[in-house]
Order: structure tokens, then sequence, then C-alpha cells
């Protein structure tokens, strides 16, 4: 179906209800991506007008972009965080002392695994691991054994390979 727009007329709509305040220009499309990193700069490099990256945590990383008409578009790539799980603070297994979520789930690696290789929902193959200094000094054998685990999963299941992201702060 297709909707013909008088000239001049843009398919965003603003409301006051999201974004960034009164007058929020929102995007009525929104394209999930596998790389957004390599979907960026590849629209950046073909002269199209695109926003800045944007993290949102556990709901993904993204940014506007823009086609000639100045219609608003969203690209976003969906980010699965390791964090440390309190509720397995004194556990001797990295499998217990952490855990991954994102705005699908709250979950523990060996779920997060078998939803990846399901194609389920909410099953991202970016891993940001934030505050990681942090982390690495209070967590840093189970974290190895949990890279490793990531590693090891992405070589034995090439077309599910992770990549992960390293980051200090915390969005």
């Amino acid at each position: 179906m297709f909707v013909k727009a008088e000239k001049g007329q843009l398919m965003n709509f603003q409301t006051d209800e999201w974004g960034a305040g009164p007058g929020h220009q929102m995007n009525m499309l929104a394209f999930e991506v596998i790389d957004i990193n390599e979907v960026y700069h590849s629209l950046k490099d073909g002269g199209v007008e695109v926003g800045n990256l944007v993290d949102n945590g556990g709901c993904g990383i993204g940014f506007d972009f823009f086609d000639p008409d100045g219609n608003k578009f969203v690209a976003w790539e969906l980010q699965t965080i390791v964090r440390r799980n309190p509720a397995g603070a004194n556990s001797l297994s990295w499998k217990e002392r952490l855990k991954v979520d994102n705005c699908y789930f709250d979950s523990n690696v060996d779920s997060f695994l078998t939803m990846v290789t399901s194609g389920s929902l909410g099953a991202s193959r970016r891993i940001l691991i934030p505050e990681y200094n942090s982390l690495l000094e209070s967590e840093g054998i189970y974290l190895k054994e949990l890279l490793d685990a990531l590693v090891q999963f992405s070589k034995q299941n090439p077309e599910h390979a992770f990549r992960i992201f390293f980051r200090e702060e915390f969005v």
C-alpha cells in the first residue's frame, strides 16, 4: 500500500510523549540492522544526512538518518549487556556470577546461547561489556571464562558469531 503525500509533507510525526521532549519529530520507520557501525559509515560516506550514534544500553544502539525529502528514519542494532549477577555474587561459577540482558530478557548465559541458536527475539549478536576495567578487577577469572565461552561458541557457530565491545563507562 502506498500513501500519496502532498508536496512538502513528511512522513514524520510530532510527539510530546517520546524522545527529546515537546515537539520531538518521530520517525515512521525503523530498520533493525546486523552491524550498526557498518551501516552508519556506509550511509554517512554515501552523503546521507545522519545523526549521532546513540547507545541506549540493552535496548540497542542506533542513529537517525534522513532521505532527500527530509523524512526521518532510524537504524538500530539490539545489543546484549554483560553484568554482575547480584544473586550469584558468592558463587564460584562464572555462569552464576555473571548474567546477560537487554530490553527483551534478563538471563543466564546458557539460556541466552540457546536463544541465539534458535533465532529467538532478543538474541542479539552484539555483546557490550560496560565498565570493563571494574568488572575485570572484581570478576577477572569469571569474566575470562565467559569471554572464552563466547569465543568458543562463535567458532562453533560462525553463522551466530558475536561481536564483543568493551567500554569503561556505561551510558
